[in-house]
């Protein structure tokens, strides 16, 4: 997410700037550690379908794989 503020800030241990990947690496190498967030669904419902979207940002870390490595899942 990019956001853009009517001020500037001092950036300090709560508020930093994260790298972005370069458009000419379109893609992490296997195992490199990423943050995932978003809102999506909170809880499902008795049949497995999503049922109710989170009310607050979620997140978490994860480690990021190849497209190659996702196709070997699905």
């Amino acid at each position: 997410m990019v956001v853009t503020t009517a001020e500037n800030w001092k950036f300090d241990e709560y508020t930093k700037p994260i790298k972005l990947v370069e458009p000419s690496q379109a893609e992490l190498p296997n195992g490199t550690p990423c943050q995932s967030s978003g809102y999506g669904y909170s809880a499902h419902t008795d049949n497995g379908l999503p049922g109710q979207i989170a009310q607050t940002l979620q997140w978490m870390d994860i480690d990021c794989i190849t497209i190659e490595e996702c196709k070997k899942v699905y």
